[in-house]
């Protein structure tokens, strides 16, 4: 049989500049509309930052309270120092939980103005079955939702691999002949030059012309039309936006990693995610997709140069998004995110180590934007969306060098000038007329810190779901919550050292590149050898405890250390079934119809 498409496989070509940016000098789009932060934004932010900075400050004055009787040596000045650092982090994340709790959903609009809008999908060697049963899904969502948008698909492969790339050119001919009235492009790339943003950008400058805006995916994403079409009418609607970001949650969780992830996104990260939507005002960041652009201000001020020097600071710019969205409020068009549109999704990594060789190439990305926090014109807020990227990871750097002052200091010896530990006492430290009752208050206040953006995000949900009937009720969600908390704790010093780790492959000008998805190998050897460092490190550090080197009040990060391999291999057991870390995404598996999972359908203004 015979299938008369009304599209071609590509269309004809559309050109549209797409200049590269100087980041010496500051840029604005004529097109754009001025814009500025509002008066609520700017007092939500100093509130924000006054609360971390009075609880940082707070720590380190009750620190330096304990050390008090002459001056402080280098070791205590230190310490101080590492806790007053790694705090603030700590105590930013809970105000913006906090401010979380206070978001209020906009109403859907509606189409205003009907757009031209293409959905572009980068792929680079994924599998094809999952990336068909994805496409089908939203695709046949879309056709059966009334709306007024031109919407065409593009999907841009990358993929070196000859027989994927047959394999993607079936997949497009099988969707092509199921939905034949469907606008459904393909092109591949010969060489995949500059990775995704050179994908994006060779789209652009062929075929941008004849679109307004640009829905940008990720291989994994999985988006229902009632959110591709809500992101479209906010585009419709303001005409001074960029870009528009929603905040996705996971998905296709099956292992206990996976389903700890899916279940702690949900939890705390959904908060935060409203809590940094208020925050950020018009100065949003990017997250590389999900996401929808406005293209003609993309080609005008995100065309990102390549850096001077050598690899990793040096080349592509690797975490591309957060460069791109602060390029394009610098050039005068607005950045939001759209916390509303809840059913934008993506998985997260199956096991532990596939999240780590993730965030590996995160961490040089991140590490990266430290070089661009001068780049000219940038707004304040952009800049500390990408110096936080980078202390996310250089974060660790201190913790790990608190963890081995504390170590070194807290057994004493007469070479120091302080014991804080001794045999009578080994777990708990002796500070300097300080009593117990303030011990245990300050300790709690840090441990409450700690989880607080947990138990917010938990808040949250009690309060639009009392009965928690999408996380199996009060005892699921209870057992689910304790069960999530306590693995974090447990897996937090192995976190620790593998950051440390990735900001040092970073700084020694390791590259980790950009490659396709791997499946890690959890064989017992190939655990052992992935978490070698952290295991000598815990093995290092039990020794210490035993022979009295180290105090004991180390044992517990010594002995999850220890445990690094344990809880990897737990972390890659299939859950499939089970009812514990239940979510209401559980009934979206990969590749499923999406329409109304999350919410339930509104009547659409045409």
């Amino acid at each position: 049989m015979t299938v008369n498409f009304r599209h071609p496989l590509i269309p004809p070509d559309a050109p549209l500049e797409m200049p590269t940016q100087d980041l010496g000098r500051p840029f604005h789009d004529p097109s754009a509309r001025p814009v500025h932060s509002s008066t609520v934004t700017i007092l939500v932010r100093c509130l924000v930052f006054a609360f971390a900075l009075a609880t940082t400050g707070w720590l380190g004055f009750v620190f330096a309270d304990w050390f008090k009787g002459g001056m402080l040596s280098w070791p205590e000045a230190v310490m101080i120092g590492l806790v007053m650092f790694t705090f603030f982090w700590i105590s930013l994340s809970v105000a913006i939980s906090f401010l979380g709790l206070f978001y209020r959903d906009r109403p859907a609009q509606g189409t205003r103005r009907p757009l031209t809008m293409a959905i572009l999908l980068p792929v680079y060697g994924e599998p094809v079955e999952k990336l068909t049963s994805n496409l089908e899904s939203m695709l046949r969502d879309l056709s059966q939702t009334r709306h007024a948008h031109q919407i065409a698909l593009f999907v841009l492969s990358d993929t070196r691999d000859a027989a994927k790339v047959e394999a993607e050119r079936a997949m497009i001919a099988r969707l092509r002949a199921a939905m034949p009235t469907e606008a459904i492009h393909y092109r591949h790339r010969p060489q995949n030059a500059d990775f995704k943003t050179g994908n994006i950008r060779d789209w652009v400058t062929r075929h941008g012309a004849d679109y307004e805006a640009m829905l940008v995916l990720d291989a994994d994403s999985q988006m229902s039309a009632e959110a591709m079409l809500r992101l479209a009418d906010a585009m419709s609607e303001d005409p001074g936006a960029g870009l528009i970001q929603t905040i996705p949650r996971l998905i296709g969780s099956r292992t206990f990693f996976a389903r700890m992830q899916q279940f702690s996104n949900l939890v705390s990260g959904s908060t935060l995610g409203r809590g940094l939507a208020i925050m950020s005002g018009t100065e949003a960041n990017f997250w590389g997709h999900n996401a929808i652009i406005r293209t003609r201000a993309f080609a005008a001020s995100a065309g990102l140069p390549r850096l001077k020097g050598r690899k990793p600071f040096g080349g592509v710019i690797m975490s591309h998004d957060f460069v791109e969205a602060a390029l394009i409020r610098r050039a005068g068009w607005t950045v939001n995110f759209l916390p509303e549109a809840i059913e934008s999704f993506e998985e997260t990594p199956a096991t532990i180590i596939e999240f780590v060789q993730r965030d590996r190439r995160w961490c040089q990305g991140n590490i990266q934007h430290l070089r661009l926090l001068t780049t000219r014109g940038l707004t304040w807020m952009n800049r500390f969306h990408m110096f936080q990227g980078a202390m996310a990871y250089i974060a660790s750097v201190a913790w790990f060098a608190l963890l081995v002052l504390w170590a070194l200091l807290g057994v004493g010896s007469d070479a120091l000038s302080i014991v804080y530990f001794t045999d009578a006492a080994p777990m708990f430290p002796k500070w300097p007329e300080m009593d117990i009752v303030s011990k245990v208050i300050v300790l709690g206040f840090v441990y409450g810190m700690l989880v607080a953006p947990k138990l917010i995000g938990a808040l949250r949900l009690i309060k639009s779901d009392p009965g928690l009937a999408g996380f199996g009720g009060w005892g699921w969600f209870s057992t689910g919550f304790l069960t999530e908390l306590g693995f974090s704790i447990a897996m937090a010093p192995m976190m620790m050292v593998q950051h440390m780790l990735a900001v040092g492959r970073a700084l020694i000008g390791r590259d980790t590149g950009w490659a396709p998805k791997r499946q890690s190998r959890t064989s017992l050897s190939g655990l052992l050898r992935f978490h070698a460092v952290e295991t000598m490190l815990g093995l290092l550090l039990t020794v210490g405890c035993v022979t009295g080197t180290v105090s004991l009040w180390i044992a517990p990060i010594a002995g999850c250390l220890l445990l690094a391999v344990p809880l990897s291999a737990l972390g890659s057991l299939d859950m499939s079934g089970w009812r514990l870390l239940t979510t209401p995404q559980d009934g979206i598996a990969t590749g499923s119809p999406t329409v109304g999972l999350a919410t339930r359908k509104t009547p659409r203004t045409v």
